[in-house]
């Protein structure tokens, strides 16, 4: 899944970056968010096609009701968005003496025939609705002529205020041109990135600073910091305790720990996942953002804030370029510095071999 119907660009370009990385480690097949804005729907495939990722696409039509457009426009269905234009054009529409269901089931077939002209492999089609209806709007979407579609994509358009696209739009079809968007990419040249830096926050830099003096294995710090660990565990008792100790007095209150043990602070920008993500989201953002809050309450997103975070230090695109997380459920009470510095975390768990790799190294040796 992969939902780039999003207003912002912290939004939607790790959405990007998650997509990659599904396919990296083995998705076959990918399927976009319920939307209704072609202008995003050709985005994604361009995107697609211009970092190579060849998988098949399914669009995902859901078909509306007045009820349904009323529930995704209050945001209370997260990740589903109609914007305020769609939702007057059905509030317009179910005043019909039909309820509107003529032009709900026209408005679904139309859509499917916009995912087949842009070149989307299949439709996801939902709704609540009777066999005859779903029948009839796979009949009426096959009875349009072979260009119809690019009509239909002018009107199946509705998009946020303000909406970030990729690609700079083709005025003559309503879609995008090959043209990655000048201001997006105006903010990543060094001009951009300065401003970005002058809004980053002191105790972001301060913690990259520190995690690379003392987190990074083979510097001095962190030489220092196994050496000492090491030590503590072999000794026990009060040192073993109060370093744990020190280690809470510092990060619950700089970043909310809940002492997991298994510490994800460098992955996601210095945000504890825990503490500030509802549903402890390790690799990547889920897609249930609006403008940039959290589903679950009125918090900003916390990978939204990593993007920003990122982007100002020119990182943001590699965010994601890392062995997926697992955190270890046993190491939790347990202290996150120990289990880093003697690599018994999961960022240790990514530089040591597991059996089946060390296996076919030792059989490629042998060969």
């Amino acid at each position: 899944m992969v939902n780039n119907f999003k207003r912002l660009e912290s939004e939607v370009m790790p959405q990007y970056f998650k997509l990659a990385e599904k396919i990296r480690v083995g998705a076959d097949f990918i399927i976009e968010q319920i939307g209704y804005n072609a202008r995003k729907q050709d985005e994604l495939l361009r995107y697609m096609e211009l970092k190579k990722i060849r998988v098949p696409v399914l669009a995902n039509v859901y078909v509306l009701s007045r009820a349904a457009a009323r529930h995704f426009s209050s945001g209370r269905i997260p990740g589903v968005t109609v914007s305020p234009e769609l939702l007057a054009r059905v509030e317009k529409e179910a005043a019909s003496p039909d309820r509107g269901k003529a032009f709900f089931l026209e408005f679904a077939a139309q859509q499917c025939a916009v995912a087949k002209g842009l070149g989307y492999g299949g439709v996801y089609l939902g709704g609540h609705l009777k066999y005859e209806d779903y029948d009839h709007i796979l009949a009426l979407s096959r009875s349009y002529g072979t260009s119809d579609w690019k009509d239909f994509a002018s009107e199946v358009n509705y998009d946020l205020p303000d909406e970030f696209y990729f690609f700079e739009p083709d005025a003559d079809t309503g879609l995008n041109s090959a043209e990655i968007n000048r201001r997006y990419l105006a903010s990543k040249r060094p001009k951009g990135l300065s401003s970005l830096r002058l809004r980053t926050s002191l105790t972001y830099r301060i913690n990259r600073y520190l995690h690379d003096a003392f987190f990074v294995p083979g510097r001095l710090g962190f030489r220092i910091g196994r050496t000492l660990y090491g030590f503590a565990e072999r000794v026990g008792g009060r040192l073993q305790r109060g370093l744990h100790l020190a280690e809470q007095v510092v990060k619950v209150p700089a970043f909310g720990c809940r002492d997991c043990g298994d510490c994800s602070l460098p992955d996601i920008a210095y945000l504890c996942p825990e503490s500030q993500c509802a549903k402890n989201q390790r690799n990547g953002p889920c897609g249930g953002t609006l403008d940039g809050r959290c589903e679950v309450g009125e918090k900003e997103g916390i990978w939204v804030r990593a993007y920003d975070r990122l982007k100002a230090c020119g990182e943001e695109e590699g965010m994601l370029h890392r062995p997926v997380v697992y955190r270890d459920g046993s190491l939790a009470g347990t202290s996150a510095w120990a289990n880093t510095f003697m690599e018994r975390d999961h960022h240790g768990r990514a530089r040591t071999p597991g059996p089946r790799e060390q296996k076919r190294k030792s059989s490629q040796t042998r060969e």
